[in-house]
């Protein structure tokens, strides 16, 4: 998966989401992982986690991050 999939960020659960859904709007696949497996989610959707997209999605996926961070 290291191969074809690249991070763009590092953000906690309801930013991932954020991202995510603007990311499936513009029909960019994006995986959602938590960042470290061995520490279970307690409370609730405030963990770490990472998005990843296809490598050759990544500078296009920077430019929309930016747009959203921008409001």
């Amino acid at each position: 998966m290291s191969e074809k999939w690249e991070k763009v960020a590092e953000v906690r659960e309801y930013e991932a989401e954020i991202i995510k859904s603007a990311l499936q709007e513009k029909s960019i696949p994006v995986l959602v992982r938590p960042v470290d497996y061995a520490i279970p989610a307690i409370f609730g959707s405030g963990g770490i986690v990472e998005v990843l997209v296809p490598k050759d999605e990544v500078e296009n996926v920077k430019k929309i991050l930016s747009e959203l961070e921008e409001g």
